[in-house]
């Protein structure tokens, strides 16, 4: 992760995280992919918050604007890889949106 990342994307509660969701490193990387596919060159942060196993929480700015919290939760099972990249690739739908305005 480059300086830049590090400073857009923080996780509060990263040790709530299951194994099979990654660490938050994973998070931050798959988030920063989602919205350079999307919203290439936006000025954005995200502070990711693991509110349990299966809850995750993402307070989002674009270009000191901020946005609506975007939430998941999985109520049949814990969060997982794919769980991840749902939340991350609609983060950047937001980021998208948001940017566009």
């Amino acid at each position: 992760m480059t300086g830049s990342e590090a400073q857009r994307c923080t996780v509060v509660g990263a040790e709530k995280l299951p194994a099979e969701a990654g660490d938050a490193r994973t998070l931050c990387e798959k988030i920063e992919a989602a919205v350079a596919a999307q919203a290439p060159n936006s000025h954005y942060t995200a502070q990711i918050t693991v509110v349990s196993k299966s809850i995750l929480a993402a307070d989002v700015s674009v270009g000191g604007r901020q946005l609506p919290v975007r939430k998941l939760g999985v109520t049949d099972r814990d969060l997982n890889a794919g769980s991840i990249s749902r939340f991350a690739n609609a983060i950047a739908e937001d980021v998208a949106k948001a940017t566009k305005s």
